[in-house]
């Protein structure tokens, strides 16, 4: 049987949390980098370490409204708001440097 190479692909989000609501709290969380080009061009260094394939952004428009309708513990907690455009980070991720 021929065994096909794996592919690894990271997932992320341009916001200060994705999965993790309320890891900004963390010590040592570099959440509050997300808007900080040199934040994702070491995120790209890293992945090209280890040899990822590539990196899926999830692309949320708007906030998550699971408590009452109202969007106030999203906020708190930073679940993935707010968010930035990821089309913005690829083409400054691109280069090698």
């Amino acid at each position: 049987m021929k065994h096909r190479p794996l592919h690894l692909f990271a997932f992320d989000i341009a916001a200060p949390a994705h999965l993790t609501a309320g890891s900004w709290r963390t010590d040592g969380d570099q959440g509050h980098r997300y808007t900080d080009l040199e934040y994702w061009k070491d995120t790209a260094r890293m992945l090209e370490d280890a040899g990822f394939d590539g990196i899926f952004f999830a692309d949320t428009v708007g906030y998550h409204d699971v408590y009452e309708g109202r969007p106030d513990e999203a906020i708190r907690d930073a679940a993935q708001f707010p968010v930035n455009d990821p089309l913005l980070l690829i083409s400054a991720r691109s280069p090698s440097t």
